[in-house]
């Protein structure tokens, strides 16, 4: 595959994440947790960008079940 994909492919996975409702820094902050600033190998970049995007989701979606048990335990009250 070219670089010229790779690099498509992390910009649709940027684009996704921001879709998604989050913002850029957001997804700036997960990225680098997964790809150092002086790894310029598009594939590691593309790879980086979806790890990214798919552990904010994950974030998200864990936040939202504990909100879901702790409104499920104000009811009991």
């Amino acid at each position: 595959m070219s670089d010229d994909k790779y690099h498509e492919i992390f910009e649709m996975w940027r684009d996704k994440t921001l879709s998604a409702g989050f913002t850029i820094t957001d997804f700036r902050m997960k990225y680098n947790f997964f790809v150092t600033s002086d790894n310029v190998c598009n594939l590691t970049r593309a790879i980086g960008a979806k790890m990214a995007y798919k552990s904010l989701v994950k974030q998200r979606h864990e936040e939202l079940k504990l909100v879901q048990r702790e409104m499920e335990n104000i009811r009991w009250v």
